[in-house]
């Protein structure tokens, strides 16, 4: 794990979205097919949940945030963060359920989700770069969901972009569905 790897892994979801759906309609963005989370959804759900980092990686930076205690365990420190990151895989078939913290919006969503996630690829690009050394000193946080479950910065960062390579394979998976007869998006 890198964070070349990392910042490449970003670059090629962020192009990939943009590549493979943005010339959908607001229609076709939001359908949920089988009652699945629609492309738009599957992209806001992406932004929720990065966000939820940045205050933590700036806390880090500005030298104000503490550990939980369970962080000061080792052990829970590498199961915590080897079990996150098998559930986020994109090979992992098992759904999972989403903390409510992290649900993507229930209305229609437009097609400027593309430049909103845009964005939001940068400022996580640029807070990878800026925690280099937390990351490189084996910095502990907790997930932003659950203050409890810990792991290394750098498991952070890995489960981040992979979690988004797993919501991209959702996406094109939604984009793949059928429609039906006579219905044109």
């Amino acid at each position: 794990m890198s964070i070349e790897n990392w910042l490449g892994r970003l670059a090629k979801v962020t192009q990939s979205f943009h590549c493979d759906f943005g010339e959908f309609t607001v229609e076709r963005l939001n359908l949920r097919p089988n009652g699945s989370w629609s492309i738009a959804q599957n992209i806001d759900h992406l932004i929720v949940i990065n966000s939820t980092f940045f205050p933590v990686f700036e806390a880090l930076k500005e030298n104000r945030y503490s550990v939980p205690v369970t962080g000061k365990f080792d052990f829970l420190v590498n199961f915590f963060g080897r079990k996150v990151l098998s559930f986020v895989k994109p090979s992992a078939e098992k759904r999972i359920k989403t903390e409510g913290v992290w649900k993507p919006a229930e209305i229609e969503i437009g097609t400027d989700i593309f430049e909103r996630f845009a964005a939001n690829q940068i400022e996580l690009a640029r807070h990878c770069v800026e925690c280099r050394p937390f990351i490189e000193n084996g910095v502990i946080i907790s997930s932003p969901a659950n203050r409890f479950i810990v792991y290394k910065l750098e498991m952070a960062f890995e489960i981040i972009v992979t979690h988004e390579e797993r919501h991209l394979k959702q996406a094109r998976r939604i984009a793949q569905t059928p429609l039906r007869i006579g219905e044109e998006l």
